[in-house]
């Protein structure tokens, strides 16, 4: 890790946390991504890394439209047999300065609706 963070600050531990540019998100992300991936593998089939969603053909539907989406991981079994599930992962920094004065139970549960509607 660089002393100096690609937008000129002092690259602290909460600096590499939250940086989206020289930060550690998507390794974390990613790391979550293929421990979950390992983890369906147990118990399910077809588990799928990044699988591309299909094309949209006119239908309306919220979240990402464009073209070659993808998830985070898919797998078949999860549910129902023969039923593959998809899911996504989101990594945000719980113990920031901008949820200081808010409870952690309703910072999670921000997130999850902001995950619901991307």
């Amino acid at each position: 890790m660089t002393a100096v963070c690609v937008f000129g600050s002092m690259n602290t531990m909460n600096l590499a946390l939250i940086c989206p540019r020289g930060g550690f998100v998507m390794k974390r992300h990613n790391e979550i991504r293929d421990l979950e991936a390992e983890m369906l593998d147990e118990v399910c089939t077809s588990v799928q890394k990044e699988p591309m969603l299909q094309p949209l053909t006119g239908e309306a539907v919220r979240g990402n439209q464009a073209e070659g989406a993808r998830l985070d991981v898919s797998a078949v079994g999860f549910w129902r047999p023969s039923e593959r599930m998809f899911a996504d992962v989101r990594v945000f920094h719980p113990n920031c300065t901008t949820y200081k004065d808010t409870d952690p139970v309703k910072v999670y549960e921000q997130h999850e609706r902001e995950k619901k509607n991307e």
